[in-house]
């Protein structure tokens, strides 16, 4: 499972030696790491073309101009009761 990933040193998730629905990936919309990776990492986990199975996430906070690096949203995946958390919880749980 995979959130606000840059990338997995990957460009598919078959590189994983996993199968696509069972690697789970999400980034939130505000989250800052999308302006920080451009791939150096490979393919961002959270992408379509990658092949993972995504999941939803809030939004998360806006982008503040002093916040360092990423901002708020990239830490808030696992605030209690937020989609993500709910999500990955049945990941876990494996109630999908």
């Amino acid at each position: 499972m995979f959130v606000g990933s840059p990338g997995v040193g990957a460009d598919h998730v078959s590189e994983l030696n996993f199968p696509g629905d069972r690697v789970h990936a999400s980034t939130a919309d505000n989250d800052g790491i999308d302006d920080w990776s451009q791939g150096v990492h490979g393919q961002d986990p959270s992408t379509e073309q990658f092949g993972a199975s995504g999941f939803e996430s809030a939004p998360g906070s806006e982008v503040e101009l002093t916040e360092m690096p990423f901002g708020d949203a990239h830490g808030e995946y696992f605030e209690e009761a937020s989609p993500s958390a709910i999500r990955m919880g049945k990941i876990i749980a494996g109630i999908r």
